[in-house]
């Protein structure tokens, strides 16, 4: 854990004082600001060097006692400009945060897909935009495992507003064209 305080700058240079009008205490004064001016700089090279080796001791201790090491955190990249007509990033399920994409993606990367299916919507302007699909996966279980991934269509209508295609009843679902 480092403590960083506001250190002041260096000093700004000392004016320069003709020799005539420089008083027994100025001489004094103008010697110890050069010392301490020198004094300073040496102090902040000294400094540095702790910080840097205060850095590597935490490190050694995070390392002797099995802790994660520091986190490396990027900077946040927000949505450059893009065109109207590419999809939002992350496939387009703006509704839900990363975490819970990244989660079910990662359990879904596992599954087998037996079977897909493509559901339009039922009512779909003229005109309309197809803008991708949104995924929802089914996992059932008859004798063999039958993992059915349903794809809702997604349809942006001329005056902007969104359509997806509605799943299917569950006692609806076809079972006859099973492999």
């Amino acid at each position: 854990m480092t403590i960083t305080q506001p250190v002041p700058g260096p000093l700004p240079p000392l004016p320069t004082i003709p020799s005539e009008e420089q008083t027994p205490l100025v001489k004094v004064l103008l010697a110890l600001l050069e010392h301490y001016q020198a004094t300073d700089e040496q102090l902040r090279t000294i400094i540095g060097e702790l910080e840097q080796r205060v850095c590597a001791l935490e490190a050694e201790v995070q390392r002797l006692k099995n802790l994660p090491p520091r986190p490396n955190i990027k900077p946040s990249a927000l949505d450059q400009d893009r065109d109207d007509d590419d999809p939002p990033p992350g496939g387009g399920a703006s509704g839900l945060s990363k975490r819970q994409r990244r989660r079910s993606g990662k359990r879904n990367k596992r599954l087998s897909i037996h079977r897909r299916v493509v559901i339009n919507p039922e009512y779909l302007p003229s005109g309309s935009r197809f803008r991708g699909y949104r995924d929802f996966t089914v996992q059932d279980l008859l004798i063999a495992p039958l993992n059915t991934q349903y794809r809702l269509a997604r349809y942006e209508t001329p005056n902007g507003e969104h359509l997806v295609a509605k799943l299917p009843h569950t006692s609806t679902m076809p079972t006859s064209d099973l492999p």
